[in-house]
């Protein structure tokens, strides 16, 4: 839980997640966004999950293919979300 906003947080967390070869695609709807990071052959290779909680509380969750939020191999996923809360 990060007491930040969430649509500014979910900006931070599409642009810290550019990378070459990747593709991130950002959806945003009301209180929440979904990111997706894929490769250049369209598989996806993680995905965050940032949600409004309440006020200017903002969850964020991580699903990658590679491993848990803080492994290399789940491409830092805590790390982006902690420099952009």
């Amino acid at each position: 839980m990060y007491q930040a906003r969430w649509e500014p947080m979910a900006n931070c967390i599409v642009a810290r997640s550019q990378r070459p070869l990747v593709t991130v695609t950002p959806t945003f709807s009301t209180g929440r966004a979904h990111v997706a990071v894929t490769n250049p052959a369209g598989a996806v290779l993680g995905t965050f999950d940032i949600r409004q909680a309440s006020g200017n509380a903002t969850e964020v969750a991580y699903r990658s293919i590679y491993g848990g939020p803080t492994t290399d191999a789940g491409g830092d996923a805590k790390d982006i979300a902690d420099r952009c809360a």
